[in-house]
């Protein structure tokens, strides 16, 4: 596979409450904010806003496209302006930075008033390429901090069997058809993210946390 610098993919979809609600089922992760319309207007969003892994969960629809059966290996994320149920956003993956096995991206939604949604930048791994990846440690917060709810020594935890029917509504949801999903059984990394998502706004510090 050849890939070069200033590659892309891209496509656009009009996002909906249907789509919210259908990813809140599939996730777990039935925040208020994403599904209870009444609770949602009385928040300093206004309205409900989409889940941050249902817009990551584009970005591999389009970095599959891109890159098909590429293992991710990083993302990195930040969610500068709320995108809300109606809005057509366009998803954006561009290569750049290329080695031997390892291709970086740029990864953005864009919200039909030209404001990003999501914005980060992914790291995968070509097709059929092995890498020796060093183990970074994460290292530990030993500052006695509480923020929004949030204080040191919380913890929240939660199990999870997904089975080849919420691989299906997956695929079916983002169009996602990536390979390595329906014929390799991993599962998609916005599911795996999704399981932390459902913690932080439904468990730890509780229902309703918003960001």
């Amino acid at each position: 596979m050849t890939v070069e610098i200033g590659q892309q993919a891209t496509f656009r979809r009009t996002i909906t409450q249907r789509d919210f609600d259908r990813f809140a089922t599939l996730s777990g992760d039935d925040n208020p904010i994403h599904v209870d319309t009444a609770f949602a207007t009385g928040t300093h969003f206004g309205g409900t806003v989409a889940h941050g892994m249902f817009l990551y969960s584009n970005i591999c629809r389009a970095l599959g496209q891109l890159l098909p059966n590429s293992p991710q290996l990083e993302q990195t994320m930040l969610f500068p302006n709320p995108t809300y149920a109606g809005d057509e956003i366009e998803v954006c993956v561009s290569v750049t930075a290329v080695t031997d096995t390892i291709v970086t991206l740029t990864t953005t939604t864009t919200r039909s008033d030209g404001q990003p949604g999501c914005q980060g930048e992914a790291r995968l791994l070509l097709a059929g390429a092995s890498a020796n990846l060093p183990k970074t440690a994460v290292p530990a917060c030993t500052t006695a901090v509480t923020m929004s709810g949030y204080r040191l020594g919380q913890s929240a935890n939660l199990m999870r069997t997904f089975t080849s029917a919420d691989i299906t509504e997956y695929i079916d949801l983002v169009g996602d058809e990536n390979e390595l999903y329906r014929e390799n059984g991993r599962l998609p990394g916005a599911l795996l993210g999704g399981l932390f998502s459902c913690l932080l706004g439904t468990e730890l510090p509780g229902r309703g946390t918003n960001w």
